[in-house]
C-alpha cells in the first residue's frame, strides 16, 4: 500500500518538474510577445544543456551543490577564465547566493560525492574518465564536456 503511494508522489512530482522546465524555457503563447532575440535562445538552449548534464552525471536537484554548479558553469560559458581564479569563481557563487567561500566548496564537493554513486556511469566515465576528480577537476571536465573550454 505505501510503494503505491509512493509512486503517486513519484509521478506528481515529475510531472511538477516537467511543468517547472517547460515554465523556465518557454516563450509564451501570446501573439504579441516580441520574438526573442536569437543569442537568447542560444542561452536558453546553453542553460538546458548544462541542467540535462549535471542530471546525466547524477546531481540531484534539491541540493546546494547543484545550484552552485548551474551558476559556475553559466559562469565559466560566459568567461571561460574564471575557471583559472577557483577561489574567485567560489566567492562569486557564495555572494550571488549569500553564502561563504568554504561552504560553496563543501556543497560543490557534496554534490560531486552524491553523483559518484548515481548517475549513468557511461556518461561519467566519457566526461571523467576513471578517476575521481577534484572540485576544480570537476567543473573543469563538465565545462570541457559542454565545449566552454
Amino acid at each position: 500500500m505505501e510503494w503505491k503511494k509512493l509512486e503517486e508522489l513519484r509521478e506528481i512530482l515529475r510531472a511538477l518538474e516537467k511543468w517547472i522546465e517547460s515554465m523556465e524555457t518557454s516563450e509564451g503563447e501570446d501573439s504579441n510577445q516580441k520574438p526573442k532575440p536569437p543569442q537568447q535562445d542560444a542561452e536558453v538552449e546553453q542553460r538546458r544543456k548544462i541542467r540535462d548534464t549535471l542530471q546525466r552525471i547524477g546531481i540531484p536537484k534539491h541540493i546546494n551543490g547543484y545550484q552552485y554548479l548551474l551558476y559556475a558553469l553559466d559562469l565559466i560559458r560566459r568567461d571561460p577564465s574564471a575557471l583559472k581564479k577557483k577561489m574567485n569563481l567560489y566567492e562569486k557563487i557564495a555572494k550571488k547566493f549569500g553564502d561563504t567561500p568554504s561552504s560553496v566548496e563543501r556543497s560543490i564537493r557534496n554534490a560531486k560525492d552524491m553523483a559518484w554513486n548515481r548517475g549513468e556511469k557511461d556518461f561519467k566515465k566519457a566526461v571523467f574518465g576513471d578517476k575521481k576528480p577534484a572540485n576544480g577537476e570537476f567543473i573543469a571536465d563538465i565545462a570541457g564536456y559542454l565545449d566552454f573550454l
